[in-house]
């Protein structure tokens, strides 16, 4: 199943199929109505080329082969058909993944391809009118100074241009891709692998498929200088950790399952004052405003879950229930569980504010049941209560059923146990024998 965000619609898949063929169509026939108007003054358009890269100043260049000069010249038309729909197939483009990308997707492949368009044909302009001349003349000097005569195919002359610039481009594309998702925190040293095979993948596939027989011998050379590029371009992205929201460590349950957990630190617009006492270590985190009401925050929360393989969210200041059917709907589909830490009902049943705060997101965080075992909760406990340089002066024990509350004051440990959990004696035995710790009456 696919992800729903806020703004998107559940439309079938025949529909996108569609949607598609029909921008696919407009492409391709404006293509080909554009490859038609250049081919009634290709002669023209390559005459001119030709001029800019004949190395020498009389006439040297020959057709050996007709039929080949007829193959370039419908190349060439179609060539520049395609360079002249590049902005038309980048508005379809984005137009048609738009739906199904998170903003900053969405953002990152817009960013990219137009920058990687207005580069190219910048470097085109520098190959074609300064770099190829310069190359060709100091040639046509060497064979000059060895006394041969100058005799040269514009077949050749134009493949090999045309070679380079392909060859150019994937690079391009290549790595331009590796910096922008890299700017916009989608390449990291959890994805990095990932995107390694989809960018060297294409890239390798298409440059293999492409390269003429007269450049075989260059396949592995371009190859290596592919993947070298990359790599050093992307040096400081395939290495980099999720620094921003911590990084959530695998952790196996009680039926050997790997789950990696995120807290979604809530502030409920201003009303959660657990708001910003988390991360910790071993847990990733999304620090939002207000998850229900805000789009925005929920459209993050999902692309970090994807991003990051979360199969586990704890939202910090309500239990869950206020958040949107749709944002629920998506965690399913990601194969993910939504938690609440419901800190917000501690707070109102205090009589003042506690100074430990972070001490109480990791108490209600060792309560879980799911994804923690219910039958670890007292070793929890004790590791919790070993790391506190001051305890609590009294405990309460309650089932997380239980709604009817008393004020407790600041310095009352409320410990809401699973409701499967029916026994206490070791909890109660922990904090009795362990710490001294007296139970506080409800009453």
């Amino acid at each position: 199943m696919s992800v729903l965000l806020e703004s998107d619609t559940d439309t079938s898949l025949q529909s996108h199929l569609d949607e598609l063929t029909l921008r696919t169509t407009i492409f391709f026939i404006s293509v080909s109505l554009m490859s038609l108007i250049w081919y009634t003054m290709i002669d023209s358009t390559l005459a001119y080329l030709m001029g800019i890269l004949q190395p020498c100043s009389e006439s040297c260049l020959n057709i050996y082969e007709p039929a080949q000069w007829s193959v370039v010249r419908w190349m060439a038309s179609l060539l520049l058909g395609i360079f002249s729909c590049l902005p038309l197939l980048l508005y379809q483009m984005h137009q048609f993944a738009k739906p199904g990308l998170l903003p900053s997707e969405f953002n990152a492949l817009r960013r990219w391809s137009w920058s990687s368009v207005l580069f190219t044909f910048f470097l085109a302009a520098l190959l074609i009118f300064e770099v190829f001349p310069i190359i060709y003349s100091k040639g046509h000097a060497n064979h000059i100074a060895v006394g041969l005569e100058a005799q040269y195919s514009a077949v050749e002359l134009l493949l090999i241009l045309l070679s380079t610039l392909w060859i150019l481009l994937v690079f391009l594309i290549a790595w331009s891709s590796i910096v922008i998702l890299g700017i916009m925190g989608l390449l990291h040293q959890e994805t990095a692998d990932l995107w390694r095979i989809r960018i060297y993948g294409m890239g390798s596939m298409l440059l293999v498929l492409s390269i003429p027989d007269q450049m075989q011998s260059a396949t592995l050379p371009v190859l290596v200088l592919l993947w070298t590029g990359g790599e050093v371009l992307g040096i400081r992205w395939f290495s980099k950790q999720m620094d921003t929201y911590g990084r959530a460590v695998p952790r196996f349950d009680s039926e050997g399952r790997r789950r990696h957990i995120a807290i979604l630190d809530c502030s409920c617009s201003g009303a959660n004052e657990y708001h910003g006492f988390t991360p910790f270590p071993g847990y990733s985190t999304v620090r939002t405003t207000n998850i229900c009401h805000n789009k925005e925050d929920r459209n993050r929360v999902i692309g970090h879950l994807i991003n990051e393989n979360i199969t586990d969210a704890v939202i910090t200041g309500c239990d869950g229930t206020p958040c949107p059917m749709k944002f629920k709907n998506n965690f399913q589909r990601l194969d993910a569980t939504l938690h609440g830490l419901n800190l917000m009902s501690l707070q109102n049943n205090r009589v003042k504010s506690t100074e430990k705060k972070s001490f109480e997101v990791k108490l209600a965080m060792l309560q879980m049941a799911d994804p923690f075992d219910i039958e670890g909760l007292p070793f929890r406990l004790r590791d919790l209560l070993q790391e506190q340089e001051t305890l609590p002066q009294k405990y309460v024990l309650m089932q997380s059923s239980e709604t009817r509350w008393n004020y407790v004051n600041e310095d009352t440990l409320v410990l809401r146990l699973p409701e499967e959990m029916n026994d206490r004696t070791e909890l109660e035995r922990i904090f009795r024998d362990e710490y001294g710790i007296k139970p506080a009456s409800m009453q």
